[in-house]
Protein backbone atom coordinates (compact mmCIF):
# COMPACT_ATOMS: atom_id res chain seq x y z
CA UNK A 1 0.00 0.00 0.00
CA UNK A 2 1.25 3.52 -0.89
CA UNK A 3 2.28 6.10 1.89
CA UNK A 4 -0.02 9.30 2.42
CA UNK A 5 1.06 12.43 3.80
CA UNK A 6 -0.84 13.71 6.23
CA UNK A 7 -1.92 17.38 7.07
CA UNK A 8 -3.50 19.05 9.58
CA UNK A 9 -5.42 21.10 7.15
CA UNK A 10 -5.54 23.85 4.60
CA UNK A 11 -2.80 26.85 5.31
CA UNK A 12 -4.47 30.68 5.13
CA UNK A 13 -1.65 31.67 3.85
CA UNK A 14 -1.36 32.01 -0.11
CA UNK A 15 1.85 30.59 -1.91
CA UNK A 16 2.36 27.71 0.66
CA UNK A 17 3.04 24.98 -2.26
CA UNK A 18 2.91 20.96 -0.30
CA UNK A 19 3.09 19.63 -4.11
CA UNK A 20 6.63 18.36 -3.41
CA UNK A 21 5.77 16.32 -0.35
CA UNK A 22 3.27 14.52 -2.96
CA UNK A 23 6.31 12.62 -3.85
CA UNK A 24 6.24 10.46 -0.58
CA UNK A 25 2.32 9.56 -0.92
CA UNK A 26 -0.92 10.54 -1.82
CA UNK A 27 -1.81 13.91 0.16
CA UNK A 28 -4.72 13.52 3.14
CA UNK A 29 -6.01 16.45 4.66
CA UNK A 30 -6.52 16.10 8.44
CA UNK A 31 -9.93 18.55 8.39
CA UNK A 32 -10.81 19.87 4.63
CA UNK A 33 -10.79 23.57 4.27
CA UNK A 34 -13.29 25.24 5.71
CA UNK A 35 -14.36 22.18 8.55
CA UNK A 36 -15.13 23.29 12.12
CA UNK A 37 -13.36 21.40 14.46
CA UNK A 38 -12.41 22.13 18.06
CA UNK A 39 -9.47 25.17 18.64
CA UNK A 40 -5.64 23.93 18.52
CA UNK A 41 -5.49 26.28 21.86
CA UNK A 42 -7.86 23.77 23.91
CA UNK A 43 -5.11 21.20 23.23
CA UNK A 44 -5.89 18.06 25.00
CA UNK A 45 -9.72 18.50 22.88
CA UNK A 46 -7.86 18.95 19.88
CA UNK A 47 -4.76 16.58 19.96
CA UNK A 48 -7.67 13.74 20.92
CA UNK A 49 -9.67 14.84 17.46
CA UNK A 50 -6.57 14.74 15.41
CA UNK A 51 -5.69 11.55 16.52
CA UNK A 52 -9.28 10.00 16.08
CA UNK A 53 -9.21 11.00 12.92
CA UNK A 54 -6.18 10.06 11.91
CA UNK A 55 -6.74 6.64 13.25
CA UNK A 56 -10.55 7.01 11.17
CA UNK A 57 -8.38 7.84 8.24
CA UNK A 58 -5.74 4.57 8.54
CA UNK A 59 -2.86 6.51 9.76
CA UNK A 60 0.06 4.23 9.77
CA UNK A 61 3.22 5.48 11.23
CA UNK A 62 5.29 3.13 10.26
CA UNK A 63 4.38 4.19 6.75
CA UNK A 64 3.04 7.12 6.40
CA UNK A 65 4.29 10.91 7.08
CA UNK A 66 3.02 13.93 8.92
CA UNK A 67 3.75 17.25 7.16
CA UNK A 68 5.28 20.29 8.83
CA UNK A 69 2.94 23.25 7.39
CA UNK A 70 0.57 25.66 8.92
CA UNK A 71 -0.46 26.73 12.33
CA UNK A 72 2.50 26.48 14.37
CA UNK A 73 0.33 25.95 17.61
CA UNK A 74 -1.17 23.01 15.51
CA UNK A 75 1.98 20.94 14.75
CA UNK A 76 3.01 21.36 18.45
CA UNK A 77 -0.31 19.89 19.56
CA UNK A 78 -0.78 17.33 17.04
CA UNK A 79 3.52 16.32 17.77
CA UNK A 80 2.82 15.77 21.02
CA UNK A 81 0.24 13.52 21.07
CA UNK A 82 1.34 11.53 18.10
CA UNK A 83 4.38 11.46 20.08
CA UNK A 84 2.34 9.55 23.38
CA UNK A 85 0.30 7.39 21.15
CA UNK A 86 2.83 6.06 18.47
CA UNK A 87 6.11 4.53 18.97
CA UNK A 88 7.79 6.34 15.67
CA UNK A 89 6.81 9.23 13.44
CA UNK A 90 8.23 10.25 10.20
CA UNK A 91 7.71 13.94 9.55
CA UNK A 92 8.21 15.67 6.39
CA UNK A 93 9.76 19.29 7.28
CA UNK A 94 10.52 21.82 4.41
CA UNK A 95 14.20 22.52 3.29
CA UNK A 96 14.13 25.91 1.84
CA UNK A 97 17.23 25.97 0.69
CA UNK A 98 16.23 23.07 -1.78
CA UNK A 99 12.77 24.08 -1.83
CA UNK A 100 11.57 20.42 -1.07
CA UNK A 101 10.65 18.54 1.30
CA UNK A 102 12.70 16.24 3.67
CA UNK A 103 12.20 12.98 5.52
CA UNK A 104 12.75 12.48 9.06
CA UNK A 105 11.76 9.81 11.55
CA UNK A 106 11.52 10.44 15.11
CA UNK A 107 11.30 7.40 17.92
CA UNK A 108 12.25 6.76 21.32
CA UNK A 109 16.31 5.91 20.14
CA UNK A 110 16.91 9.06 19.04
CA UNK A 111 15.81 10.63 22.21
CA UNK A 112 17.87 8.22 24.10
CA UNK A 113 21.08 8.38 21.95
CA UNK A 114 23.88 10.25 23.32
CA UNK A 115 25.57 11.20 20.08
CA UNK A 116 22.74 14.04 19.39
CA UNK A 117 24.00 15.95 22.65
CA UNK A 118 20.76 15.27 24.88
CA UNK A 119 20.95 14.53 28.22
CA UNK A 120 18.33 14.55 30.44
CA UNK A 121 16.22 16.46 28.44
CA UNK A 122 18.38 19.52 27.87
CA UNK A 123 20.92 20.12 24.65
CA UNK A 124 24.34 20.14 25.63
Amino acid sequence: MMSKVFIIEHTSKEGIDVSTASSFGDIVYVFQRGERHVSAFKHADFGCTVINRLKSLNFNPERDYMCCTGSMIAIVVVFIALAKTFPVLRVLMFNSVDNVYVERRFDDALFLNDSIGVTNGCVQ
